[in-house]
């Protein structure tokens, strides 16, 4: 097909795309004429085929209202004139010729869905270029437009994700309303997807046919229209059935829709150059983009490597067909989005390398596919937020960077997919807080970085599920003050960095307990505690010194048993004596730099009632 003209190609009826060698047939001919010639508040002359016998087009909403003098002008001109001047995507299937049984409401409070199926073009799918959809209301034009998306479909209903939002036209108006796709918005064949219609003015119609009605001729191989539609009623997708006023209750009906675009005739030629340069490289024996067929993507396995590649953007379907790939290297390019969907082939992925490009957002659901994923790199880009679910189907995830970002908060629950990860970057953004239970899921997690961020403050209890962590770095912060007990449960923290905060240093304050009187030969035991961040999760260190605040070790006093432990024990001497004892606890987790505010306690040594007592002066 010659990709230039493809926009005014049609559908023979009952085949597939491609132009004829000879003149348009008189029907299309019409049809593509009046797309352009007819107004929708001037009747077609009399003379005139109505638009149901033409295909159903009626009034086009990128056309001049021409009138009826206008109208029988150009009709009257050689039907090759408008034939040329109607250069558009062809129709893949329509039920606008169809008789209509009524409206079907769609508002804010109805969505309104209608499937089709796609065709059998199975190597390479479909370009869908717009959706048309007839519209009615009291008014002429609509102050406030619906929101129209295409979806996969989700077992047999729409509740999936958007895979693509449609352009609204520059007005609403009552007639047919044209809704245009995202350049490069790709259709799978054999497969089923739905038009959803949502918010928009309330009493926005929509123009219904019999579930039986069937499509209109000149469809290409394989689509059709699936006899019924669903509407979204308290949170849940239900069959669509007839509103209130109308005179059919009984057939829920079908919406009146027209699928326009084009097959797609080549698998490689047409995707960005370095990525076709690249494909072409990995397919032994072919020179061509021409010659590399569906079996060929499929066998890609490896990595295609873009580094420093200047890419600025990546065009949908770009990755289409590699369906064995296992990495992909973006390395310090110039990307600022990415098209919804770019990814949906790549289910063997494992490893993909975003990092030091300009990405400010991520679309929603852009990861969905990469089941298989264990490594993603999203550093130094521009991301300021993070879609709810993004990773919610990245479970094999193990590593994952976001360090060197934008972002100022995360959604909750962002992590709770990600039981798997081992290793999370985060430092280097601006986030002020973070949620309460972020991590509660990511028990296997070992490495955890947020330093370089705004935090002043940390949830209590967010890193108790951790026990797996080994480094955790916080430092250059806001952090004034630390909860209770924060690392209490990190039993397995090797490194651990709070310097660069306001409140540092942070330490445990130690308890070695009351005063004691013990009698002489008997067994003492020191029980100490600690309270701060790091709650009992500490090493300790009991020394006899030689004074009640000293810190100068007396080197030939008691055996002190347990001496590393929270609890201390030692024999008490056989004649009456002051001793003195330190209570240091050291934060665990290499802590580097972090003292502790020690205590003291005094031990008072006595000799029973009528016990000769040598004093320790000897008198």
């Amino acid at each position: 097909m010659d990709k230039n003209n493809a926009k005014g190609d049609h559908f023979k009826p009952g085949g597939s795309p491609g132009f004829s060698s000879g003149p348009a047939p008189v029907a299309a001919r019409w049809r593509v004429l009046l797309r352009f010639c007819w107004s929708s508040d001037s009747p077609a002359p009399a003379a005139t085929p109505t638009a149901a016998d033409i295909g159903g087009h009626g009034s086009h909403p990128h056309a001049p209202g021409l009138g009826r003098a206008a109208t029988a002008l150009l009709l009257s001109l050689p039907l090759v004139v408008g034939f040329a001047a109607g250069a558009q995507a062809a129709i893949l299937v329509s039920n606008m010729g169809k008789t209509e049984i009524g409206n079907r409401l769609a508002d804010e409070q109805t969505w309104r869905a209608q499937p089709f199926q796609t065709g059998t073009n199975v190597d390479a799918g479909y370009v869908l270029e717009s959706v048309e959809l007839k519209l009615q209301s009291s008014q002429t034009t609509f102050s406030r437009t619906p929101t129209v998306s295409i979806r996969r479909d989700a077992g047999g209903d729409p509740s999936g994700r958007d895979l693509y939002t449609l352009s609204n036209p520059g007005q609403i108006r009552t007639g047919l309303n044209t809704f245009t796709a995202p350049n490069g918005a790709k259709l799978d064949a054999n497969a089923t997807y739905w038009v959803v219609v949502r918010g928009g003015l309330t009493g926005l119609l929509f123009k219904a046919v019999g579930s039986n009605a069937g499509i209109d001729s000149g469809a290409a191989a394989g689509w059709t229209i699936l006899p019924r539609h669903e509407q979204r009623e308290n949170g849940r997708w239900v069959l669509g059935r007839v509103d209130s006023g109308f005179s059919d209750r009984s057939d829920g009906g079908v919406m009146k829709i027209r699928v326009n675009g084009t097959e797609r005739d080549d698998l490689v030629c047409d995707r960005t150059p370095q990525v076709r340069t690249a494909i072409v490289a990995k397919v032994a024996g072919i020179s061509n983009c021409g010659d590399v067929t569906a079996a060929h993507l499929a066998a890609i396995t490896g990595t295609l490597s873009f580094r420093f590649a200047n890419i600025s953007s990546l065009k949908l379907g770009d990755f289409d067909g590699l369906t064995g790939l296992e990495g992909l290297d973006f390395y310090f390019n110039r990307l600022r989005t990415l098209p919804v969907g770019i990814f949906e082939d790549l289910t063997a992925l494992t490893s993909l390398d975003l990092l030091v490009n300009r990405l400010t957002t991520l679309p929603a659901g852009i990861f969905d596919n990469l089941t298989a994923l264990t490594r993603l790199r999203l550093h130094n880009n521009r991301l300021r937020t993070l879609p709810a679910g993004i990773f919610d189907n990245n479970r094999a995830l193990t590593w994952l960077e976001l360090n060197g970002n934008r972002l100022t908060t995360l959604p909750a629950g962002i992590f709770d997919e990600l039981t798997l990860l081992q290793y999370i970057s985060l430092s280097d953004n601006d986030l002020t807080m973070l949620p309460a239970g972020i991590f509660d899921n990511n028990t296997a997690l070992e490495m955890l970085h947020l330093a370089g961020n705004d935090l002043a403050t940390l949830p209590a209890g967010i890193f108790d599920n951790l026990t797996a962590l080994t480094e955790l770095g916080l430092r250059w912060n806001e952090l004034t003050t630390l909860p209770e007990s924060i690392f209490a449960e990190l039993m397995a923290l090797r490194a651990l960095t709070l310097d660069r905060n306001p409140g540092e240093p942070f330490r445990p304050v130690a308890n070695a307990g009351p005063d004691q009187t013990v009698s002489s030969g008997t067994a003492v035991s020191l029980s100490g505690a600690a309270t701060g961040p790091w709650g009992n999760n500490v090493g300790w260190e009991w020394v006899q010194v030689d004074g009640a605040t000293s810190n100068t070790v007396v080197t030939d006093g008691v055996t002190l048993t347990g001496a590393t432990d929270a609890t201390a024990l030692f024999t008490a001497p056989s004649r009456a004596a002051t001793l003195h004892f330190r209570l240091s606890p050291m934060p665990t987790g290499g802590s580097r730099g972090i003292a502790s505010d020690a205590d003291w306690v005094t031990v008072t040594v006595i000799s029973p009632p009528g016990v000769s007592i040598t004093q320790s002066d000897g008198s």
